[in-house]
């Protein structure tokens, strides 16, 4: 199997610098295979360095490697350096100032949504557009910058187009592989969608965006009940309900942008789901006819 792992370039290769340059702040984050600290290092300054612990090393390579395929795209956090020690393996790269599931439970205005929106759009343009698919897209992995730019993190889970072979998508089918957090799963994921062919790929994260862009709007998950331990029927019921009380939500919204986002992503047929850059689009496209709802800096 092609993994980011084995595409990681060389310019990322470990670094001599011991982990004594970096001085810990404080730990902002922790995980189940690594946490994260702010620490200050004399050149790059303020930075967050991920360590994963010495038995969950073998995660770094794959984090790293996509990192350093989407460097200089302003939708993803800048890399600065990658080390390893007797403890385990370190990644330093840019701090964010929080992240989104923190905005929206303080509520967001709609131009924030609206600002965010793009910004997740851009991302995942740009990933899809080099033959990657995030399969975790959530707010939990989506920061903001100290730019003010919102920013996909925590890409452990991405694949390769070469990825998605025949055998990846039947350990999906079968349940021997899942992607995507569970309110985050799109429906082709728990059944086989009549007249669509069972295929997961950048669909899967189009599906993602779409919840996060209604609990974006509403403040809460649009697929709360949706878990791992009911069956494959109970969760395809609830994104049916879903799906009607969504309908019902997007006629509160005045403007065309709301509407066109969540009738376009959260579709049942992933093929009639928009890629991101027709969203992309379709989303400016409608901004430029209703100028004030065009997100501003």
């Amino acid at each position: 199997m092609t993994t980011v792992a084995s595409q990681v370039s060389s310019s990322c290769a470990p670094s001599e610098y011991p982990s004594s340059e970096y001085k810990k702040i404080r730990v902002i984050g922790s995980g189940t295979t690594a946490h994260v600290w702010e620490a200050t290092h004399p050149f790059h300054g303020t930075v967050a360095v991920k360590q994963f612990e010495q038995r969950f090393k073998f995660h770094a390579p794959t984090e790293l490697g996509l990192l350093s395929r989407v460097q200089g795209h302003p939708n993803f956090p800048k890399l600065f350096d990658f080390w390893e020690d007797h403890k385990g393996s370190y990644i330093a790269m840019e701090l964010m100032k929080g992240d989104l599931l923190s905005e929206i439970e303080n509520q967001m205005t709609i131009e924030e949504v609206l600002k965010a929106s793009l910004d997740i759009l851009q991302a995942l343009k740009h990933l899809h557009s080099i033959g990657l698919v995030h399969f975790d897209l959530k707010p939990e992995n989506i920061c903001i910058g100290h730019d003010g730019v919102f920013k996909i993190v925590d890409m452990g889970s991405a694949y390769t187009k070469e990825d998605m072979n025949e055998s990846f998508q039947t350990n999906i089918n079968s349940g021997k592989l899942y992607l995507t957090t569970v309110n985050y799963r799109p429906p082709e994921a728990f059944v086989e969608v009549e007249g669509c062919k069972r295929v997961h790929d950048e669909k899967t994260d189009i599906w993602s965006f779409g919840c996060i862009f209604y609990e974006m709007l509403s403040g809460g998950q649009l697929f709360e009940q949706c878990s791992d331990s009911s069956t494959c029927e109970e969760n395809e019921q609830e994104i049916d309900e879903g799906l009607l009380m969504m309908e019902s939500m997007k006629e509160l919204y005045h403007s065309p942008i709301p509407k066109m986002l969540l009738e376009n992503s959260l579709v049942k047929r992933s093929d009639s789901r928009l890629s991101a850059s027709d969203l992309i689009l379709r989303f400016l496209s409608l901004s430029t006819e209703s100028p004030t709802e065009l997100p501003t800096d």
